[in-house]
């Protein structure tokens, strides 16, 4: 589950209802994971042009950590869950956007985020706790 600055749960879609465009929309999905560790954190800047932008990692958690938040800065994201670093096996994704961050999430998997023609500068910033 995942929940805004409020305490709202964030509504989460179910990937297998959608057209399996999820699996399909380009070279630049990260297959690459980034796994961090309580206490650890990293921010992604990358994202800017035209069509859909993903970032450079899917990111995951190491240890007992489970706990993670994430914030976007500027624009709008959509954030993929999966279980493993294969696209074809996203099960839900959700919608992030500046005013409800940070978020907070009990996090068992792997999560990576895109964003459909960024204005220049959006990014955003993910902390295990």
């Amino acid at each position: 589950m995942i929940y805004d600055k409020d305490g709202n749960q964030v509504p989460l879609f179910d990937a297998s209802s959608q057209e399996p465009v999820i699996e399909d929309r380009g070279p630049k999905q990260p297959t690459a994971v980034k796994r961090l560790g309580k206490g650890q954190s990293c921010q992604v800047n990358k994202f800017s042009g035209s069509r859909i932008r993903y970032g450079r990692y899917m990111g995951g958690v190491t240890g007992n950590a489970k706990n993670v938040s994430f914030s976007e800065k500027k624009g709008a994201f959509t954030g993929y869950i999966t279980d493993r670093p294969d696209l074809s096996t996203v099960a839900q994704y959700f919608t992030a956007t500046p005013s409800g961050g940070p978020y907070h999430a009990a996090f068992h998997g792997l999560l990576y985020f895109e964003a459909d023609n960024p204005v220049p500068g959006p990014n955003y910033f993910m902390q295990v706790h």
